[in-house]
């Protein structure tokens, strides 16, 4: 409907951003690839082109750095992350990636697994790693979804939030947002590297279509393929 484009009609604008994966200029060994020397620059260009749309507010999907909690870069990349995003920080809504608290279970990931003291971390640094928040018609769900599948206390203490957050939205339009899509082109495909896996992915997939859960926006997979 070309109406529903018209800037009168508009109810209000929001930025989406993810994989920003900022890493300190010189001493983070963390990737051998070129591009990724270019991730910060990428990451204040972005910072810059947002702000000049001016949006209410701005989610970002998760892997807001590179370098993994562990490393000792890891500290430096998150100030820098805040510099970068600083002008954003009072509209700025941030979900954790598998960069932030660590890959979710799986044995074929290729760095440590979600960790709780991790989530700690990214909590401290950011807020809470899950959350929802209400503009105008619309209820915005962000979710922390590294953790599903994990056994961790988190798990089930965000399962009880996400189905009472979904439950009480009432008529209000709800919008999803996690890092790990949960499937890539079918919900019944095999669990790769870049999605969620069972049984999770089917949980989560129940309580959206239970609810009426209009879209979902997720980052991670950053290749083409």
């Amino acid at each position: 409907n070309s109406a529903m484009l018209r800037p009168e009609s508009r109810l209000f604008s929001f930025a989406i951003v993810g994989d920003t994966h900022v890493k300190p200029t010189s001493g983070d060994q963390s990737a051998p690839w070129k591009v990724n020397e270019k991730a910060t620059g990428r990451a204040r260009f972005i910072a810059r082109e947002i702000a000049r749309y001016e949006p209410q507010f701005i989610i970002h999907l998760g892997d807001l750095v590179h370098p993994v909690p562990e490393l000792a870069t890891f500290s430096e990349a998150v100030a820098l992350t805040h510099e970068v995003f600083r002008q954003h920080h009072n509209i700025m809504h941030v979900l954790p990636g598998n960069h932030d608290i660590g890959d979710k279970p799986n044995r074929m990931m290729p760095a440590k697994s979600i960790r709780a003291s991790w989530i700690d971390i990214h909590e401290a640094n950011f807020g809470p790693s899950w959350r929802s928040f209400d503009q105008g018609d619309v209820r915005f769900v962000l979710i922390n979804n590294p953790i599903l599948n994990s056994g961790l206390p988190h798990e089930q203490a965000q399962y009880a939030w996400l189905e009472e957050t979904l439950a009480s939205a009432g008529q209000r339009r709800i919008f999803v947002f996690m890092h790990y899509p949960l499937f890539l082109r079918s919900p019944d495909e095999p669990s790769p590297y870049d999605s969620i896996d069972e049984p999770a992915r089917s949980r989560i997939m129940g309580l959206m279509r239970k609810h009426n859960v209009e879209a979902v926006f997720a980052g991670h997979v950053h290749n083409i393929f």
